[in-house]
């Protein structure tokens, strides 16, 4: 083995193909019940078909697209069902954080300055960046925990959670009131209170899921056939979640 290459880490071609297409979805280029098109997207990054069977089935083992038998890949359009479980999943990472970090009465660096993207956004920013900003936020409390495993597994968590974000209707008070919202979770650690800190973050969970399936329920099955859902044209809708 030679010397100095420990840590080292190969990027294959499917590892960059999964990373171009999953900016791709991120980035709302697909209709929430779009197909993929094997032999197109093929063609269009120059890649095998075999390839990109490998990466999108990556992408469908982390919940990014669902599959289908005999059918192919598609966008998923996120149930509520989906939307409970998800946030049933943030809430065992980020009540467990809540209360370590409050242990310690800090949030760390990354969370606040996470914060200070929010606080400079503008009502006429991308959604894309608001949603950034807001799971940016959340990731770091994980980070801080110092624990890789936990990490890794919460921004796989947090891959998906953005697709949920991402192609949900738009509130028209975004991000204004979602920023004081987040700012109260870090006072609320900032205090050295674990108790506090641990409801603090469960009631932001239960809140922002309610808000996400009211905001769902109103975007009728044109509008998502549409793709209005999570683009610059999405409808503006008055509840906010993050």
């Amino acid at each position: 083995m030679p010397r100095g290459t420990k840590g080292f880490k190969r990027v294959t071609t499917v590892d960059s193909l999964g990373a171009a297409i999953t900016e791709s979805i991120l980035s709302c280029s697909y209709v929430p019940g779009e197909w993929f098109r094997e032999e197109e997207m093929a063609a269009e990054y120059g890649v095998s078909r075999h390839t990109l069977r490998a990466a999108l089935a990556e992408l469908v083992q982390q919940g990014l697209l669902h599959k289908e038998p005999f059918r192919g890949v598609f966008v998923p359009r996120l149930t509520e069902t989906d939307t409970n479980d998800l946030y049933r999943a943030r809430a065992v990472f980020e009540l467990e954080a809540a209360r370590v970090l409050a242990q310690r009465g800090t949030v760390g660096t990354a969370a606040l300055d996470a914060l200070a993207l929010f606080e400079n956004l503008k009502p006429e920013s991308p959604w894309s960046r608001v949603v950034e900003a807001d799971t940016a936020f959340h990731r770091a409390l994980i980070d801080e925990l110092g624990s890789p495993r936990l990490s890794t597994l919460y921004s796989n968590l947090l891959t998906e959670f953005k697709l949920c974000l991402l192609y949900s209707p738009i509130p028209n008070d975004y991000p204004v009131s979602v920023i004081a919202k987040h700012r109260a979770l870090v006072e609320s650690i900032t205090r050295g209170d674990p108790e506090e800190a641990v409801a603090r973050f469960r009631f932001h969970i239960e809140d922002s899921k309610r808000l996400l399936i009211a905001r769902y329920a109103t975007v009728t099955t044109t509008d998502n056939a549409k793709g209005y859902a999570g683009r610059s044209g999405a409808p503006s809708m008055p509840a906010p979640a993050g």
